[in-house]
């Protein structure tokens, strides 16, 4: 996918969200610990070089979970604990058919 139009979907889901949730980009920012100019620019579609730690700290204020997707099929549901990565690993585990019958 191209990282300028995934940035402007996430951009619009925050604006979105943020709306139904009746905060203003300044509310938000000071929520999420970021700048205003920040959220302003992700839900501009230009923050092309936002820091994953940043923009999960705006997800979350808004209660917007990311979901990981391969083309293989793979795929992770967001998780309480943050540990995406494990459940993607453990779904791609059970599916194996490795040496003696799997893991």
């Amino acid at each position: 996918m191209d990282a300028t139009l995934l940035v402007r979907q996430i951009g619009a889901k925050v604006r979105e969200r943020r709306l139904a949730h009746g905060l203003t980009q300044r509310e938000l920012a000071k929520r999420a610990r970021v700048s205003e100019r920040l959220v302003r620019d992700l839900e501009t579609g230009v923050a092309m070089g936002i820091g994953i730690e940043k923009l999960v700290g705006i997800l979350d204020v808004l209660d917007i979970g990311l979901v990981l997707e391969g083309e293989d099929g793979f795929g992770a549901s967001p998780v309480d604990d943050g540990s995406a990565y494990t459940a993607l690993l453990e779904q791609a585990m059970s599916s194996w058919d490795g040496i003696d019958g799997g893991v």
